[in-house]
């Protein structure tokens, strides 16, 4: 066998097996899936958590009406049954405040003068599809809110990730409030 500069001796072969590349691209294969998987569900969560803070308001208003509720020292002598009219209260200082669904479907928080006019008005909540209110005993009040929110509950497929707007559906809330007393603690 002649032994020339380019000739090798018979020995183990250098390189890889067609065995190691096939479980090499293998393991690539896994790595890449579970990588996209987890890229699906963090855009998935942060069309959520975009859809959840894009809408800030139902916890605004309700918090600014149980503050109103809660400061409230009057309200109209009405009936107990359901109104849908405007809610007008009184706190111990004098001031009034009216709370209303206007025609729009926007509830809106309007502060009156003692003439009974509009001093300032404040939408607090869109697509409100219903409100009402009663009282239900002496000095203690119930309020029934409906409005359209984004369901972000549901998790679309991951084709359509990237278009996805969720539904909109109606939400509920009710609360029971006790008035302040007159110039003391609810």
């Amino acid at each position: 066998m002649p032994v020339g500069r380019f000739s090798r001796a018979p020995g183990p072969a250098a390189g890889f097996t067609l065995i190691e590349v096939v479980v090499t691209l293998g393991v690539l294969a896994v790595g890449m899936a579970l990588a996209s998987r987890l890229l699906i569900e963090s855009q998935l969560g942060l069309v959520r958590t975009s859809a959840e803070l894009g809408n800030p308001m139902p916890r605004y208003a309700l918090a600014r009406l149980r503050s109103d509720l809660e400061q409230a020292t009057a309200t109209p002598n009405v009936l107990p049954v359901w109104w849908s009219s405007p809610l007008l209260l009184t706190d111990a200082h004098g001031g009034r405040v009216a709370w209303l669904r206007t025609d729009e479907e926007d509830l809106e928080r309007v502060v009156v003068d003692p003439s009974g006019e509009a001093v300032a008005r404040h939408v607090v909540l869109r697509d409100v599809a219903e409100w009402r209110w009663r009282e239900a005993a002496p000095r203690l009040l119930d309020v029934d809110l409906v409005y359209r929110a984004r369901d972000t509950s549901r998790v679309p497929l991951a084709d359509v990730a990237r278009t996805w707007s969720p539904p909109t559906v109606e939400r509920g809330v009710w609360m029971r409030v006790a008035l302040r007393a007159d110039g003391g603690a609810p």
